[in-house]
């Protein structure tokens, strides 16, 4: 609807380019250079399995081990430019579960890690925890115990949201 407030979307299809090891740090280069702003620059990239593998598998062929104990297996942690780039697979990889182990009945991991072949670019800086000012970390009345053991457990709400004072520097790496 407002051009000015959309995030900025990058797209292997709209770009002529097949997803793999080879083209994801090209990809890369264009969403960040899509929401670069001078000092204001993504500084979290978050990527499914998939993209994540591109991503590493196109470093290992210039990756230097330099010490033995943190380089066994190659990267502790990985780095675009400044930004960390972390892998948000959820369980096995996917974000619906493992069916085959969990039986018919579905997942119990529904809508936990990244969508499948997505990578998002998020400047922090723009990012805020509102919580609500009723359910900010209350404690719930009345206390639940044990009847086995002696324990006493308090329940905690907290209700909130995450929002965003500009939109325009979040994106995105898709299919």
């Amino acid at each position: 609807m407002w051009g000015f407030w959309e995030n900025a979307w990058q797209s292997f299809a709209s770009a002529g380019l097949t997803a793999g090891a080879a083209t994801i740090q090209t990809m890369m280069n264009r969403a960040w250079l899509a929401q670069a702003r001078q000092a204001d620059r993504p500084d979290l990239f978050i990527a499914d399995n998939v993209y994540f593998r591109y991503y590493w598998e196109s470093l290992q062929a210039i990756q230097r081990i330099t010490d033995d104990r943190n380089g066994m297996a190659g990267f502790a942690s990985l780095k675009f430019m400044d930004a960390d780039v972390v892998y948000d697979g959820g369980f096995q990889g996917n974000s619906t579960g493992n069916v085959t182990t969990l039986g018919s009945g579905g997942s119990w991991l529904s809508g936990s890690g990244a969508p499948a072949s997505t990578m998002y670019l998020l400047n922090c800086e723009y990012l805020f925890l509102r919580p609500h000012k009723d359910r900010d970390m209350v404690p719930l009345d009345p206390d639940r115990f044990s009847v086995n053991q002696d324990a006493m457990v308090k329940l905690i709400a907290w209700a909130g949201n995450v929002a965003m004072s500009n939109r325009f520097l979040q994106g995105g790496i898709g299919a």
